[in-house]
């Protein structure tokens, strides 16, 4: 029963009792037992025991306000350390966990607001209990919070208000806490690539993402890869490379007398449009060393390269010959004479 229907049924009890009905004559009008004796629960008789209570109760705190407000006090306290004061507060209403405190909490909490304002300490006041109240809610009630999210992204999406409340409380919260986001960030990112993987549908979104990326940020990838480079450990004649191979290739150059020393800009990693090229020799030949990468369970060619390659030195204005080196191994003998005559 709620608390409403009890205050319905005493409030009628009271009313028929007071017209001179017996107790027989009203629980065979409201369908109610008549009880044992005044304790009996949801009887006439106790019906009637609590409407006397409470009127002796009005009376009491209209004569002697400050006895009855002692009295409360002491009682409270006393339940308070016996552990039974929410129990006793469920057992009067019998409501659910929710709604046991609704309406009191609502009469406490406009006098403290009242009380606040005149003293001129609301919102410092309000932040502490806020924290408390948060804090006792998340112990009683752990899943109110997630069930409250919920509801409230529901309502945003039908508004269509939700992604700009998402990306203010993002704002927000790099502005608040940017360590906690960049951790937050990370896990749930790792998260996310482990699941796509799973399913099968991480190559496919990180290639969509890569381009959609480089369409919006161009020089994005270039920066990356020169920040790559710097931080290389593989170094030769202060010069840095992207791979051991590369670095191994160019000291084959060197030590077959086709360049003397690599200088980027020059003869190594030339800036072509927004790409680079490794190795420029004599001012007549490109050569790129590129062994073949696979992607999205597809294998890369020579040939595919290369053209690409070639594409970009066409557009950019260059008609020079292109090489490009797939392996070390593969490499011939006579390759570096050709070379030296310019093939």
């Amino acid at each position: 029963m709620n608390k409403r229907e009890h205050r319905k049924i005493r409030n009628k009890v009271a009313e028929l009792f007071k017209k001179g009905l017996s107790i027989r004559q009203i629980s065979k009008k409201l369908k109610i037992k008549e009880g044992i004796n005044k304790h009996d629960q949801k009887s006439v008789k106790w019906y009637i025991l609590c409407d006397m209570r409470i009127a002796n109760g009005k009376k009491t705190a209209l004569l002697y306000p400050e006895i009855a407000k002692e009295n409360g006090k002491r009682t409270m306290e006393k339940r308070k350390r016996n552990g039974t004061f929410i129990e006793f507060q469920r057992m009067v209403g019998k409501c659910k966990p929710l709604e046991d405190f609704s309406e009191m909490g609502k009469i406490g909490g406009k006098i403290s607001a009242e009380n606040r304002r005149k003293n001129g300490t609301l919102i410092s006041g309000c932040s502490k209990a806020g924290k408390i109240g948060g804090k006792v809610t998340h112990e009683r009630h752990p899943n109110l919070a997630s069930e409250i999210g919920k509801r409230n992204i529901k309502r945003l999406k039908k508004t269509g208000k939700f992604k700009e409340w998402q990306m203010k409380g993002v704002k927000k919260m790099h502005e608040l806490h940017p360590e906690l986001a960049k951790e937050m960030g990370k896990r749930n990112g790792k998260k996310a690539i482990e699941k796509m993987k799973k399913e099968g549908r991480f190559l496919k979104i990180s290639s969509k993402g890569g381009k959609n990326c480089h369409k919006i940020y161009p020089d994005l990838a270039l920066s990356w890869i020169k920040k790559r480079r710097e931080n290389s450990p593989y170094t030769f004649m202060d010069c840095k490379f992207d791979s051991k191979e590369e670095k191994e290739f160019c000291k084959l150059l060197v030590e077959n007398k086709i360049i003397k020393k690599p200088i980027e800009g020059i003869n190594c990693h030339i800036k072509v449009g927004r790409n680079d090229i490794d190795f420029f020799i004599k001012n007549k030949i490109f050569i790129e060393y590129h062994p073949p990468i696979s992607y999205e369970n597809k294998k890369e060619t020579l040939r595919g390269y290369y053209k690409n390659r070639k594409k970009i030195l066409e557009k950019n204005g260059y008609t020079n010959q292109l090489i490009v080196v797939e392996s070390i191994r593969k490499i011939k003998p006579h390759f570096f004479n050709k070379l030296k005559n310019g093939f």
